[in-house]
């Protein structure tokens, strides 16, 4: 953390419990959220078209696919401002951003790959794991260390005669 004033410090604390917190209820009330999400969802649902409203498949989830993408969205978007406030320098930001844009990458080749090759239910339930490996506080704990380390502070510059 850059040098900062008093006011700004705590102002920037505050900012990480407050999301922290906010995930953590994120995730210890997944259920109750996506049940309420799901009861939402079949209420404004009926004025879509059908081709909108299409299911999943059940080696997925077994709930609406807008249901499920709605909450992943939410959960790697305030990750993603935990991991700002976390790591300084917009340099270790973009890696952050790279490696999920690669994580997400990699889980959309696989649903492509087991849809169009018959019986690779392996392929669904790999992606299904990676997706709630993204859709987990575990890319905050790996990515932030990670990048400290990879992306070291610049030394101070020193003064030559």
């Amino acid at each position: 953390m850059p040098t900062r004033s008093l006011p700004a410090r705590l102002l920037w604390i505050c900012g990480l419990l407050v999301l922290a917190g906010f995930l953590f209820c994120l995730g210890a009330y997944e259920k109750d959220i996506l049940g309420q999400l799901n009861v939402v969802w079949h209420r404004y649902s009926t004025y879509l078209p059908t081709a909108l409203t299409g299911s999943a498949d059940p080696a997925i989830t077994r709930l609406p696919v807008p249901v499920v993408g709605f909450y992943t969205l939410l959960y790697i978007c305030l990750c993603l401002l935990l991991l700002r406030l976390l790591v300084v320098t917009s340099l270790r930001f973009r890696f952050i951003l790279a490696a999920y844009a690669v994580s997400l990458g990699a889980c959309l080749v696989l649903l492509v790959l087991a849809k169009l090759l018959s019986g690779a239910l392996g392929l669904y339930q790999l992606s299904r794991n990676l997706i709630d490996f993204i859709v987990s506080p575990l890319p905050i704990m790996v990515l932030a260390p990670l990048v400290y380390w990879y992306y070291p502070t610049a030394a101070p510059a020193t003064a030559t005669k």
